[in-house]
């Protein structure tokens, strides 16, 4: 489970925008992630994320594409030149720039511009939350996803060391303002 200190959350602003078995099993640098081995030389992750409504309801994050990066987030926003127009922090004002990208277009094209140089696998989420990926060379990468509502967003970003086997990388749920 990632913690939830590597979630963010933000508050909606007022605006008018808008396989082979496996024998051993051993555990990752991720706590509550799992992995088998041994496969060849490659790894499968196994990603499943989810967010808390305000009233306490776990729902899956649906269609939204999460990432394993050579570098983490805030270094990649930062070497771009993001400004932090309120002074929430460059993760944040990335965050407002996907809930609000009338608002905030300029920072969203920077940021998803630097952000894809650095994508080394993707992956898409599906209706339960669930998504993988395949052929993943062993290595350190920092995970990175982001979902937004009609009344928040949530970003996740951690580091996460993917072994050969299968990888499961159990989010916590990330609570939305709604």
């Amino acid at each position: 489970v990632v913690p939830p200190s590597t979630t963010t959350v933000a508050p909606p602003m007022t605006t008018s925008a808008p396989s082979m078995p496996s024998s051993q099993t051993t555990v990752s640098s991720v706590p509550g992630s799992t992995i088998n081995a041994p496969p060849p030389d490659k790894g499968t992750v196994v990603v499943e994320a989810k967010i808390s409504t305000k009233t306490g309801s776990i729902q899956p994050v649906r269609d939204e594409r999460f990432f394993l990066l050579d570098k983490d987030l805030e270094s990649i926003l930062n070497d771009a030149g993001i400004d932090d127009e309120t002074g929430q922090g460059l993760v944040n004002a990335y965050g407002l720039s996907v809930l609000y990208p009338d608002k905030y277009g300029d920072t969203n094209r920077k940021a998803a511009t630097a952000i894809a140089k650095h994508v080394v696998y993707r992956t898409q989420t599906d209706a339960g939350g669930k998504a993988s990926m395949k052929d993943v060379k062993p290595n350190s990468y920092y995970l990175f996803g982001i979902t937004k509502t009609k009344t928040g967003f949530a970003v996740w970003s951690a580091p996460v060391s993917i072994n050969v086997g299968e990888n499961v990388l159990n989010l916590s749920p990330a609570q939305l303002t709604e």
